[in-house]
């Protein structure tokens, strides 16, 4: 698992996970996303329930707002 959280060049707070799964190879990820509270876990349900790989963006923020728990 990875995890990380940085200010853009505007001050502004970004984050980014991943995570991969060792024995199939599975991995989920999300970047650049600004209200999500745990990236780790969005990044794990992209990983687990949808047919992608990374999202960013909009598209992770939409992901999140459609698959809460």
């Amino acid at each position: 698992m990875l995890q990380r959280a940085v200010f853009t060049h505007t001050g502004e707070h970004e984050m980014d996970a991943s995570i991969m799964e060792g024995l199939t190879l599975d991995a989920g990820a999300v970047a650049g996303v600004k209200s999500v509270k745990n990236p780790i876990h969005l990044a794990r349900k992209i990983m687990e329930q949808s047919g992608h790989v990374m999202l960013s963006g909009d598209g992770a923020l939409e992901f999140a707002r459609n698959n809460r728990d």
